[in-house]
């Protein structure tokens, strides 16, 4: 099917040595008619130079200052036409159906500002196992997000450009800047994750997610605030590091250190008891699947 009407976002800073399996994973989907935007937020490490490779009509690049992720992708927000943009980052992997999926999605439920998908982790490029199914529908997203849970994928999301831009795209504040897009898709209109695995997420030590941890739930809780009200959230700290811990444990699993990952899992479940819970009931509902 034509595939005129999406536009991929993607921004790096320093993206060797992953970013080429990135690009052509986007380049390689089965729809063949897309634009595909890419910001160089001010790079150091070879990745103009491989940018600088790239013939393809398709793909648009700039080269900025470093100005962080938000800002790089507001920049290349600004340029968009098309009626929808898809997310990826510089270091993970689009199946090849992500865009064909999302967008036949999207074009059949009109009442959805925004679709996500299910996740499969990797580690050093291979496959894991291990995957991430995401709440389905509308009301468990909003429900999940409330509580301060994993509900969306940033990378992994298909948005209406012109809720996207009515939102005025990124808040830029560092890190953390997907919970305040999630908070306001989810207050503009429903957003449904399709329960298939469409995207590849790389897991690395060095990533914004591992290094900025406690940051990112900082902002986080001041993105859920205004929606939340007075209501009861988590400490920031606690709830930072069972997420690390979590991430953490998947890692050690793949190594084959069972008891370190069940260790990590035990202790990431004193430090945010209610989270544990729910991550064991969203497991076994994947099984059942």
């Amino acid at each position: 099917m034509p595939c005129k009407k999406v536009t991929v976002l993607m921004a790096v800073y320093n993206g060797l040595p992953y970013l080429e399996e990135a690009v052509e994973s986007v380049l390689r989907q089965s729809c063949a008619d897309f634009w595909f935007y890419i910001v160089d937020d001010g790079s150091s490490n070879g990745t103009a130079e491989y940018l600088a490779t790239l013939d393809d009509p398709r793909v648009k690049v700039w080269h900025r200052r470093n100005q962080g992720l938000a800002s790089s992708l507001n920049f290349a927000l600004e340029h968009v036409d098309t009626p929808y943009v898809m997310r990826a980052d510089a270091d993970d992997i689009c199946l090849p159906e992500r865009m064909e999926t999302q967008l036949d999605f999207l074009e059949k439920q009109l009442d959805l500002v925004a679709c996500s998908c299910d996740i499969e982790f990797t580690l050093d490029g291979g496959p894991t196992g291990l995957y991430s199914h995401l709440p389905r529908r509308d009301s468990e997203i909003r429900r999940t997000l409330m509580s301060g849970g994993h509900a969306l994928c940033h990378p992994g999301l298909m948005i209406r450009s012109c809720v996207f831009k009515e939102l005025g795209g990124y808040v830029v504040s560092g890190v953390g800047e997907d919970w305040a897009l999630f908070v306001g898709l989810v207050s503009a209109g429903n957003v449904e994750n399709i329960p298939a695995v469409l995207y590849r997420y790389r897991l690395r030590g060095g990533s914004l997610s591992v290094r900025y941890a406690v940051e990112i739930q900082k902002e986080k809780k001041k993105a859920l605030a205004p929606w939340v009200g007075r209501r009861p959230f988590h400490f920031v700290f606690p709830t930072a590091l069972a997420d690390l811990l979590y991430r953490q444990s998947l890692v050690l699993k793949i190594k084959k250190r069972g008891c370190a990952a069940a260790l990590f899992v035990l202790v990431a479940g004193s430090l945010s008891p209610v989270r544990a819970v729910k991550k064991v009931c969203r497991e076994a509902k994947a099984k059942s699947r």
